[in-house]
């Protein structure tokens, strides 16, 4: 079978299962990245290209910031 047939078939089953299991779409995206790439859809240096660091920075930033936040009991006093 294409490979692009299986590259859209596993994206078709993740994004079901992205509504079926939302406590689980972490998992959900790392296993259908992984597939994604076993399968040859996608190489591990145009998976790692395709990642949009600076999203991931700000989300990263966010979460610090958050914790901190929280760390600092300021939204008790709020």
């Amino acid at each position: 079978m294409n490979s692009s047939i299986i590259a859209l078939s596993i994206f078709s089953v993740a994004y079901l299962l992205f509504v079926l299991l939302p406590g689980k779409r972490a998992h959900v995206a790392v296993l259908s990245s992984a597939s994604l790439v076993l399968i040859g859809a996608i190489s591990p240096r145009e998976a790692l290209y395709a990642v949009n660091w600076n999203v991931m920075g700000i989300f990263v930033g966010t979460l610090i910031v958050a914790d901190v936040f929280m760390e600092s009991r300021v939204p008790a006093y709020i």
